[in-house]
């Protein structure tokens, strides 16, 4: 199955490509033995709110950004929520301008996929989280404000479930800020550990990827080195300035596992992925 590609609305056509946000991984897929089944969610059941972690601050245009998403019950039954699949998500996320333009986004399902799809029980007054690296789809290169907003959708009547929005004021670029937030996504993956934030490691080396800047090489070069990462060395060649040229060059010119992963990288797509931004 390939994966599905992202990108800008084109002007002439509204159709935009499929992202899939899956909440599988995250909601409670069993209910216990004897107990009434878990009832399909409801608009009046769930509340979704989407934030900006570490914090909800401006950033300075280019810095990577990770969303994390919070999808509670508030009711006092357990209830379902269908999360939907690869092909066909049951979420729908929108980056807009401050004057509304559409910047990037997906399409709202049309219909129910065929084959495996993700159901997800989730309790009374239960809370679970999600973490999206925004800027796997967009890169908020430009100075300004933009807006996120994520809908549920409900897989009957594709009606609304909950949705929420979260404002992104973007400031005009600063160096010294990108480098600051690349090392403390990065930090946690060099020591192993967890942070204040608990956004999980794969959330943290996709934001570094999503950087376009050489400010993020040091910690590519790490991570395509000790990780093996082939999507490192592919985040290199997005990059596509001299100095990202050279060191891919220099990694794929090893003879080992390190320069396997660069080689594979010089054959990968560019275009951006559901990989680039669910963890």
């Amino acid at each position: 199955m390939k994966d599905q590609k992202l990108g800008k609305p084109p002007r002439a056509s509204p159709k935009l490509p499929a992202l899939a946000i899956v909440l599988c991984a995250c909601l409670q897929a069993t209910h216990g033995a004897g107990e009434p089944r878990p009832r399909r969610a409801l608009a009046s059941d769930l509340a979704l709110k989407v934030r900006f972690v570490p914090n909800d601050g401006p950033i300075s245009a280019g810095e990577p950004v990770v969303a994390r998403l919070d999808l509670t019950n508030q009711s006092a039954q357990a209830v379902e929520v269908l999360t939907g699949s690869n092909q066909v998500p049951a979420l729908h996320l929108t980056v807009r301008a401050a004057d509304g333009q559409l910047l990037a986004g997906t399409p709202r399902p049309e219909r129910r996929p065929d084959g495996l799809y993700g159901i997800g029980v989730v309790e009374p007054g239960g809370t679970y989280s999600v973490f999206w690296v925004v800027t796997g789809l967009y890169q908020f290169e430009q100075p300004g404000q933009y807006e996120v907003e994520v809908q549920l959708l409900d897989w009957m009547t594709w009606k609304v479930l909950c949705g929420n929005r979260a404002a992104l004021r973007v400031l005009p670029f600063d160096v010294e800020r990108l480098e600051a937030r690349c090392e403390e996504l990065f930090q946690p993956l060099r020591k192993h550990s967890s942070s204040k934030t608990k956004i999980p490691a794969t959330a943290r080396t996709k934001a570094l990827y999503s950087v376009r800047h050489d400010t993020v090489l040091p910690y590519l070069d790490w991570i395509a080195r000790e990780l093996h990462s082939s999507h490192a060395c592919r985040a290199m060649r997005r990059i596509g300035t001299e100095r990202a040229q050279e060191l891919l060059g220099t990694l794929a010119a090893r003879d080992n596992e390190t320069g396997e992963v660069a080689r594979k990288a010089l054959e990968m797509d560019l275009e951006s992925t559901v990989r680039d931004v669910v963890w």
